[in-house]
C-alpha cells in the first residue's frame, strides 16, 4: 500500500482539498476519444462507513485527485466513469470507507480498497473492479469494524468493542464512561435523558472558608468540590485526580486525616462523589492560596494563611557590635522566632551578660536606662539593647526564651581614645649616680585606664626636675640623650631609660599636649655620699652609717679628714676604712675629740677598688693586691699608731711601686702600726708618679713631670718621710702639695713663717691624678689666721655636690686633710689638718680644730662625670 494511503491523520486532508477536480459523468453523454475508466467499487456490507472516496492515484501512489460519495443504503456497489482529461495515462484507482455525519464535516478514515493500476487507452472503456472489505485486525483489534484514533480512526478504544461510534451504541448516562467515542458523556450526550443522566464536572471549587491555622498545627477541613458549568456539585461516575498545590512559603504538606500525620496522599475525588476533604499543615508564616486542577477542569483557589507560633527562640539580627570603652553600642538587636523560624512574638525568659569587661546593658541608646525586668517588657516580634563597657574584653550577650532556647552573641568593647599617659612600671628605681635605668615603659591610656593607641604620629616630651639627667632609647644609655620620645601612629606604648648626674629623689615627667601627662619619683644615688661623725674623746673606734648602704665596695672608695687637737700621736692619727654599710674608724688612744668629715664615692662603672689593711713590718712595709693598671690608679692612705711625739715613726712615704704592690715607708721602726689602704683603678683617668728628697728649704718644686696633665681635671696627693722625733715645731714636717703647670709641681711649709726650716723633709713621695674627661676640678688655696678655725673660697664654678668629691693635697695624717701651719710651740697636727666641706651657698670651706697659728692647704672641688 502506498505511504499516502497509509491510514494516517493527514491522509484525509490530502485528498479533500482535491475533490472538486474530479470529474464524474455517467457513461452515455462523454466523450471517449481519449478514453475512460469504469470504477466499480463493491464494499462488504458490514464496512462502516457514511462515506466512500474513490482516489486516482500516480503509479507511485501520489494522490492526483479524489471524489467523496454518499454510501447507498440500498447497494453494495458503486459504478463511477472516470475520463482521462489531463490525467497521465497510467493511473491507479482506491477506494476508501469514511466515517463521519454522511459527506459533510469531519470525517475519520475507517478502511481502504487495495489500489489497482489501469491506462487510458483512445476509444476504449475499461473497467477497473475495486473491493472494499472491513479494516484488517491490525487497524482493529476489538474487531467492531472501526479503526483505532492511532491510525486516523474513529473508535476511541480498540480493547473494547462495546466502545465504538454508532448510533446503536448506548451511552452511560452516569457520566462514567464515553462509550459512543463522540466525546461527550452523561448528560452532555444527546442519547441520554435528563432525568436519568448526570452533569459532566467543569470546574473545581472550595466550599470550606479560609483559613489560618498555627505553624506546625493542622488545619480544619478543606473541602473541594467538582460542580458543572453553572456551578452545581456532579457525582460523575468516574474519578477525578486533582494536583493540590499552593503559593504559600514552603513547608506545605496535604494530608488525608485531621492530626496531619498521614503520608502525604494523592488526592482525588471518588466516582459518584462531589467533593473531596482533605488538611493542609504549614511551618513557615505567610500567605497565600490553596489551588486544585484537575486535567479538562478550571481549577481552583482559596486563600490561606499559616500564622507563626509562639516566640520561644531569640535570634540576633545585627551583628555582633565593637565599641570603644565608654562609648553606647549601636542597637544590638534580636527576633523572636517560634519553633520553626517564624518571626514571632515573644519575649525574654532571661537576658544577661557573661562578661570580664564590666560592660552592663541598657534599653536607651545612651545607655543611661537600665533595662527592665524579663517579666516586665511586653512581647514584641523583636527587641534591642545596647551595650557600654569600659575595659577593653569580650561581652556575651545572652538572651533565654521561654521555653530554654538559649542564643549567645560576642560584642568586643575596646580601649577608648587616648587621654593620659602612664608609666606602666611604678616601682621606684634606686640608681647609682651614671648608672643607667631598667627600661621604663610609658603608655597611653584612655580615661579609665585602658591601654589604646594614638592616631597620629606623636612625640612625647620627657623631662625631670632635677639637672644632669639624660633619656636614652631603650637599647642602653649610650649616644646623645634625647628629651623626646616617639610614638608613631597606632603604638600603644615606647620605652626608654635613663641616667642621672645628680643625686636625689627625681621625678621624670612624660608629656604630650593632648594628654594628661605622667610622672614618677625615682632615687639618684649620688655619686658623692658625705657624712660627718665623732670619735669622742674615751673612744678608740667609731662607726659612721652609710645610707644607703653601698651596692659594691669593689666599686667604691673612700675619702675623710679627721681633725684634732692633741699634740699625741696616739690621739692625733685616725684611720679609716670603708665597709658596705659605714666607714669605721679607729685611732689607739682615747684623748680628746676626732672629728670626721667622710665622703664616699660609688660608680656603677668605671671603677675597680682594692681595699687593704696591713700592719707595720719595718721600715718599709709592702701592701700585695690583685694587678691593676698603673697609668689610671692611685693610692689613698691613712694610718693609727701608738706614739708620743709626732715624728719619723709617725709619717710615711706611700708609693705605688709595682702593678700589685704599695710599699708604706718610716723614717724611723714602726709601733703598732695599722695602715688602711685604698688601689683605685680609674677608668679613664691618667696617672703618674715620682718622689724628691730631700726638702731643706721652706720650698721644693719638681720640674719637666711626664706627661703633661691637664690641670682642669688634675689633682696632686703626696705623703712624706721625716726624719725629725721632736714634740715641737710641727711646722717643719707639714707640707702643702700644689700643681705649678702641666709637668711641674710645687711644695711648701712654714704657712710663710721663716724658721721652719729647721730640719729636713727626707722625701716627698706624689701621684698627680687626671680624672677621665667630662670631670671638672677647681683647686684653691685656703689659708686661716691664728685663732681662727675656718677659712672659705668661692668656686669659679658653681657645682653638683652629689658628685663632688673635696680633698686636700696631703694625706699624712688623718686622710686627705693635711697643708702647711706656722705653728712651732708643740707637734699638734691638727693645726694643718682641715674637714673640707661645701657651703649652703656653694663655698668650699675648710675647717680645723686645733686654731693655732696659721695654715693653709691646697684643696680641690673634684666634680665627677658619672
Amino acid at each position: 500500500m502506498p505511504q499516502a494511503l497509509g491510514g494516517r491523520g493527514e491522509y484525509n486532508a490530502r485528498f479533500m482539498h482535491r475533490a472538486a477536480l474530479l470529474l464524474l459523468l455517467v457513461l452515455a453523454g462523454c466523450n471517449r476519444d481519449q478514453g475512460a475508466l469504469q470504477a466499480v467499487i463493491q464494499f462488504d456490507p458490514e464496512v462502516r462507513a457514511s462515506c466512500i472516496s474513490l482516489d486516482l492515484l500516480k503509479t507511485d501512489g501520489t494522490v492526483l485527485q479524489s471524489q467523496q460519495l454518499m454510501r447507498p443504503s440500498d447497494r453494495t456497489e458503486l459504478r463511477v466513469a472516470v475520463f482521462r482529461g489531463t490525467l497521465p495515462q497510467d493511473i491507479q484507482l482506491q477506494a476508501r470507507a469514511l466515517w463521519g455525519s454522511g459527506c459533510e464535516g469531519a470525517l475519520l478514515f475507517n478502511g481502504q480498497s487495495a489500489p489497482v493500476s489501469s491506462r487510458f487507452e483512445p476509444g476504449e472503456v475499461r473497467q477497473v473492479s475495486l473491493d472494499l472489505q472491513r479494516p484488517p485486525a491490525s487497524m482493529d483489534m476489538d474487531r467492531d469494524g472501526f479503526i483505532a484514533q492511532r491510525w486516523g480512526g474513529p473508535d476511541c478504544d480498540d480493547d473494547r468493542e462495546e466502545r465504538r461510534p454508532g448510533a446503536d451504541v448506548q451511552e452511560m448516562c452516569d457520566g462514567s464512561d464515553d462509550l459512543n467515542c463522540d466525546g461527550k458523556r452523561g448528560c452532555d450526550d444527546a442519547t441520554c435523558s435528563a432525568r436519568s443522566c448526570e452533569r459532566m464536572p467543569a470546574s473545581l471549587s472550595f466550599i470550606s472558608v479560609a483559613q489560618e491555622p498555627i505553624a506546625g498545627q493542622c488545619s480544619r477541613p478543606v473541602i473541594l468540590e467538582r460542580v458543572d458549568a453553572v456551578g452545581i456539585a456532579t457525582k460523575p461516575g468516574f474519578a477525578t485526580p486533582l494536583r493540590l498545590g499552593t503559593t504559600l512559603p514552603q513547608g506545605v504538606t496535604f494530608h488525608s486525616d485531621a492530626a496531619c500525620t498521614s503520608t502525604p496522599f494523592t488526592p482525588a475525588i471518588a466516582a459518584g462523589s462531589s467533593q473531596v476533604t482533605f488538611y493542609v499543615r504549614g511551618t513557615t508564616s505567610g500567605g497565600g492560596q490553596l489551588t486544585a486542577a484537575s486535567t479538562g477542569l478550571n481549577p481552583a483557589a482559596l486563600s490561606h494563611g499559616i500564622l507563626a507560633g509562639p516566640g520561644t527562640r531569640p535570634v540576633f539580627t545585627t551583628p555582633s557590635r565593637t565599641s570603644r570603652a565608654g562609648e553606647c553600642t549601636p542597637a544590638i538587636s534580636f527576633e523572636w522566632r517560634d519553633a520553626f523560624g517564624n518571626l514571632a512574638l515573644g519575649k525574654p525568659k532571661s537576658l544577661s551578660l557573661s562578661t570580664t569587661t564590666n560592660a552592663v546593658l541598657y534599653q536607651d541608646a545612651a545607655c543611661q536606662m537600665a533595662l527592665p525586668l524579663p517579666a516586665n517588657t511586653a512581647e514584641a516580634s523583636s527587641f534591642s539593647v545596647y551595650l557600654r563597657g569600659t575595659v577593653p574584653g569580650t561581652a556575651e550577650v545572652v538572651a533565654v526564651g521561654g521555653t530554654d532556647i538559649t542564643e549567645r552573641q560576642v560584642q568586643t568593647v575596646n580601649p577608648g581614645e587616648a587621654k593620659k599617659l602612664e608609666f606602666f612600671n611604678p616601682s621606684v628605681q634606686t640608681l647609682l649616680a651614671g648608672e643607667c635605668s631598667s627600661p621604663v615603659t610609658v603608655r597611653v591610656l584612655d580615661e579609665f585606664g585602658n591601654q589604646t593607641a594614638l592616631s597620629t604620629d606623636s612625640s612625647i616630651a620627657l623631662s625631670s626636675n632635677l639637672g644632669g639627667f639624660g633619656f636614652y632609647p631603650e637599647s642602653g644609655c649610650t649616644g646623645a640623650d634625647s628629651s623626646t620620645l616617639s610614638l608613631p601612629a597606632g603604638a600603644k606604648e615606647a620605652r626608654f631609660r635613663f641616667k642621672g648626674k645628680t643625686g636625689g629623689n627625681v621625678t621624670i615627667t612624660a608629656a604630650l599636649s593632648t594628654l594628661t601627662p605622667a610622672t614618677q619619683a625615682h632615687e639618684i644615688i649620688p655619686a658623692v655620699r658625705r657624712g660627718s661623725c665623732t670619735l669622742a674623746k674615751n673612744q678608740k673606734t667609731k662607726t659612721c652609717p652609710i645610707t644607703p648602704q653601698l651596692r659594691d665596695l669593689t666599686k667604691s672608695f673612700l675619702v675623710f679628714q679627721a681633725t684634732t687637737t692633741t699634740d699625741n700621736p696616739n690621739d692625733s692619727f685616725v684611720h679609716c676604712k670603708l665597709e658596705r654599710t659605714q666607714v669605721s674608724c679607729g685611732r689607739v688612744g682615747t684623748q680628746e675629740d676626732a672629728n670626721i668629715q667622710w665622703q664616699v664615692v660609688e660608680l656603677a662603672s668605671g671603677l675597680r677598688v682594692q681595699h687593704l689593711v696591713s700592719g707595720c713590718t719595718g721600715l718599709t712595709t709592702s701592701v700585695k693586691f690583685n694587678a691593676v693598671d698603673m697609668n689610671k690608679s692611685f693610692v689613698l692612705y691613712s694610718s693609727s699608731q701608738i706614739g708620743t711625739k709626732t715624728g719619723s715613726n709617725d709619717f710615711a712615704g706611700v708609693q705605688l711601686v709595682s702593678p700589685t704592690q704599695v710599699d708604706i715607708v718610716l723614717n724611723y721602726d714602726c709601733n703598732e702600726h695599722t695602715y688602711v689602704v685604698q688601689v683605685v683603678e680609674f677608668e679613664g683617668a691618667t696617672v703618674s708618679r715620682d718622689n724628691k728628697g730631700p726638702m731643706t728649704t721652706s720650698e721644693m718644686s719638681a720640674t719637666g713631670l711626664e706627661p703633661e696633665q691637664e690641670t682642669a681635671r688634675t689633682v696632686l696627693l703626696s705623703t712624706l718621710q721625716t726624719t725629725v722625733e721632736t714634740d715641737a715645731d710641727i711646722c717643719n714636717r707639714m707640707v702643702r702639695a700644689e700643681i705649678s703647670t702641666v709637668n711641674s709641681v710645687a711644695f711648701t711649709r712654714g704657712a710663710d713663717a721663716t724658721n721652719c726650716a729647721n730640719a729636713d723633709v727626707a722625701r716627698i713621695h706624689w701621684e698627680r691624678i687626671s680624672f677621665p674627661a667630662g670631670t671638672r676640678v677647681q683647686s684653691k688655696v685656703l689659708t686661716v689666721g691664728d685663732k681662727n678655725k675656718i677659712a672659705t673660697a668661692t668656686l669659679d664654678t658653681p657645682v653638683d655636690a652629689t658628685r663632688t668629691l673635696l680633698l686636700s693635697s696631703s694625706q699624712i695624717n688623718g686622710g686627705q686633710a693635711n697643708g702647711e701651719t706656722s705653728y712651732r710651740a708643740k707637734d699638734i697636727p691638727g693645726v694643718a689638718a682641715g674637714r673640707l666641706t661645701l657651703t649652703p651657698s656653694g663655698q668650699l670651706q675648710v675647717e680645723r680644730d686645733a686654731d693655732l697659728a696659721q695654715a693653709r692647704w691646697t684643696s680641690y672641688a673634684i666634680q665627677l662625670e658619672p
